[in-house]
């Protein structure tokens, strides 16, 4: 049906819409699935099959904010996103990733090929939401949530009836939408076995991207593995006391789990069991049978340790002490060739295994967090737990039952079984406390006396709990200010900084070039910089950090066209100006003020008839609230 003419199309498609209300949808000489997706489109949308024109695709700007919200999904998808790329794009594909907007978020487009999909507007910042576009595959993909695989003449609109679009669903790593990965071709030397072999490798790079969201989330847990039976390829997260603290939705659908019964920590023997039993430390070798508490057999499952135990290390094979050289590699590659770091490094790599506290410095971005990691990997705590918790996250009633536990009605709203802090968690491991300065004075005390006593107190309990932790902290203020100010304990300042190491920011560190070009090979791969963009990455001064220049790099992977990323790509902000004068600040607050009102508050408006992006009016909006 390629080739059918605007009413031919249209009258074939109302055809099998009618045909819909009569008869069963396998007997209406169409896919029952694509009939489905047009009888929306007729009725639901109330569609035009017969409009022309390309989709709607944002401008650079506007993208920024689809593409935000999916950085990390973005990251964690590229390699997969670029093996399939390297499977398909002899047979003329692309291959694009779409947020749940239907937004394409990041595109990879053979060279040979790219004037033409250009043209058609198959690239990253395309909108194909099916209540707009009518049948297409990544619309109608997000639309049912499955895979889906649109040939030709299935499009709603006759504007794409000579693609043909092989879509997966991929979702998060609580089993909710996230996007979808899409192949199409202009070719019109496929047909649909072909069709439904492309769509198999589709699908099964979905699947690892999947795989590496869930991994990612629960870097800390234990991952168990099911391979056949009823959750066949579902991922279930395991803490070190046997407790489901996640699972895909593979998982969830094949073994009836609910959010709730893994926010309340259901224990993994209560949904499964093992045919010859396991522990989870060390995890065991091969796979074993597992099979629901009823007898239903469940196929084979595999456990693999945490992410900070990587399987083949030093940790993995033994939980005890990575080799010496093992140990310094670790933390070496984390300071590249910056002097100061280096020697920071090398204090770290010979006080590994000792129990000193260590106090993480530095600028938000600066990488602290995966300083802090990094050293209770290379230490003797390796095979042990490593937990993290920010400081600035929650307020202080919440921080104080999470770091401390809480025994069973402690107060109001509180778990019927109790709840083990994060303290009692990290027993045996490394406690990492970010944002340390945030920490509100009251719970600064009950966490100077863990420290001295070795001894935690829950909420509500009658006695202590002995704890060995190794305590890792980290802020990006200076905590002897705060002493001074009152804002901070002294005797906890000291207790705290047992070895300081301060990590210079992106600007100022000596390996700058060195560190850009590796990003760029790691966020961006396969693609090159310009002379230009390299220069612009150099001489620009980095508030953000290591953190901001992966999320620059991500973007402009998303948006660079023939695999080279140009001044273009890169979002850059200009770097805010000193604090304006009071007058001139009341001025602005005033011209922001009138221009909210006379768009019934509307923030995209009001940016608009500014002049300014919308992220540049709520800053300007946040830093004066802060003045008010």
């Amino acid at each position: 049906m390629a080739g059918a003419g605007p009413q031919q199309h249209a009258d074939r498609i109302l055809s099998v819409v009618r045909g819909l209300e009569n008869r069963p949808a396998a007997t209406i000489g169409a896919d029952p699935r694509i009939a489905s997706s047009w009888q929306r489109c007729l009725v639901t949308y109330k569609l035009d099959p017969g409009r022309g024109g390309p989709p709607r695709t944002l401008t650079r700007s506007e993208l920024k904010d689809f593409v935000g919200p999916m950085d990390e999904l973005i990251h964690l998808a590229m390699p997969e996103i670029e093996t399939l790329y390297r499977t398909v794009r002899g047979a003329g594909y692309c291959v694009n990733l779409a947020d749940s907007n239907a937004v394409m978020v990041a595109s990879r487009i053979p060279p040979s090929d790219e004037a033409l999909f250009r043209q058609w507007k198959l690239y990253t910042g395309s909108m194909f939401a099916e209540n707009v576009e009518g049948t297409n595959g990544i619309g109608t993909c997000l639309a049912e949530g499955r895979p889906v695989s649109v040939h030709r003449g299935d499009h709603f609109r006759r504007h794409w009836m000579t693609m043909s679009c092989k879509v997966a669903p991929i979702f998060d790593h609580d089993g909710a939408l996230a996007g979808a990965l899409n192949i199409t071709s202009c070719s019109t030397a496929f047909d649909r076995p072909s069709d439904d072999l492309a769509l198999a490798v589709t699908v099964e790079a979905a699947r690892r991207i999947q795989e590496r969201i869930f991994r990612a989330r629960f870097s800390s847990a234990f991952i168990l593995s099911l391979h056949g039976g009823e959750a066949d390829g579902g991922f279930l997260a395991i803490d070190a006391d046997r407790r489901i603290v996640g699972a895909c939705r593979t998982a969830r659908l094949g073994l009836g789990l609910t959010g709730a019964a893994i926010a309340t920590g259901t224990a993994l023997d209560d949904v499964l069991t093992m045919e010859r039993g396991f522990d989870l430390m060390p995890a065991p070798p091969a796979p074993v049978r597992a099979r629901r508490p009823d007898g239903r057999d469940l196929g084979l499952a595999r456990v693999s340790p945490p992410a900070t135990a990587p399987a083949g290390s030093a940790r993995a094979k033994a939980p005890g002490r990575p080799a010496a050289d093992v140990r310094s590699d670790m933390l070496m590659r984390l300071a590249g060739a910056d002097p100061g770091l280096v020697k920071a490094v090398r204090r770290l790599t010979a006080l590994a295994d000792e129990d000193l506290p260590v106090l993480l410095s530095g600028e938000t971005g600066t990488g602290k967090d995966l300083f802090a990691r990094t050293l209770h990997d290379s230490g003797s705590r390796a095979g042990r737990r490593f937990v993290a918790f920010n400081c600035a996250a929650l307020p202080e009633s919440l921080i104080d039952s999470e770091l401390f536990g809480y025994e069973p009605g402690a107060f109001t709203g509180a778990r019927r079984d109790g709840a083990r802090g994060l303290i009692a968690q990290a027993d045996g491991g490394t406690l990492f406390l970010d944002e340390i300065g945030d920490m509100p004075l009251a719970l600064q005390t009950r966490l100077l006396r863990v420290l001295e006593n070795r001894e935690v107190l829950p909420l509500g309990a009658g006695r202590p709990l002995k704890v060995d932790i190794r305590l890792v902290s980290a802020t990006h203020q200076d905590l002897a200010q705060l002493v001074h100010a009152g804002r901070f304990r002294a005797d906890l300042y000291y207790r705290l900084r047992g070895l300081q190491v301060t990590l210079p920011p992106l600007r100022a560190r000596a390996d700058k070039a060195a560190l850009i070009a590796a990003l760029i090979a790691a966020e961006a791969p396969g693609l090159r910089a310009s002379p230009s963009a390299e220069a612009a990455l150099m001489a620009y001064g980095w508030p953000g950090n290591i953190r901001q220049l992966r999320h620059v790099l991500r973007l402009a992977a998303a948006t660079a066209e023939a695999g080279l990323i140009t001044p273009d790509d890169l979002d850059l902000p200009t770097l805010p100006p000193e604090p304006c004068a009071p007058s001139l600040a009341a001025a602005e607050r005033a011209a922001i003020d009138e221009a909210l009102r006379c768009h019934a508050g509307s923030v995209p408006e009001a940016a608009g008839a500014l002049g300014i992006s919308r992220a540049t009016l709520y800053r300007k909006l946040r830093r004066h609230r802060g003045r008010a």
